[in-house]
């Protein structure tokens, strides 16, 4: 089959180099590692069984890793669901609320009004 003049993506890049790299490491195992283990000993099946722990462990957490990312993922769009839904309060910054000094002095201010229950500076210095 021919190929068009596209230039592969990523995606398949990535996957490609995945494949030659887990061939290149199979065949490694299968050589190298196997006949190391045989010469120093090691029975055949217990051989077999040490090439294939790591394999477990490493199968084992990428599942463990990729189940917290998808809840994780699904989290963020749950709440997102909600928030457009308008079922969870979202917090708009407001700058005119806040601390600030105004008119009647420093305070916590909502708009024009001072809302603390703060004691006012000038009767507490006798200027009233």
């Amino acid at each position: 089959m021919k190929r068009s003049g596209r230039k592969p993506g990523r995606a398949f890049r990535f996957g490609y180099f995945w494949g030659s790299a887990t061939r290149r490491y199979a065949l490694f195992e299968a050589t190298t590692m196997r006949r190391w283990l045989l010469a120093k000993g090691t029975n055949s099946k217990l051989c077999d069984w040490l090439l294939l722990i790591p394999k477990v462990i490493l199968i084992g957490l990428s599942l463990c890793v990729l189940f917290w990312v998808v809840v994780v993922y699904l989290g963020v769009l749950v709440l997102q669901a909600l928030a457009e839904l308008r079922a969870v309060p979202v917090y708009v910054v407001n700058d005119e609320n806040g601390w600030r000094d105004g008119p009647a002095g420093f305070g916590y201010y909502r708009g024009d009004y001072r809302v603390d229950g703060g004691r006012d500076e000038n009767l507490e210095q006798g200027r009233a």
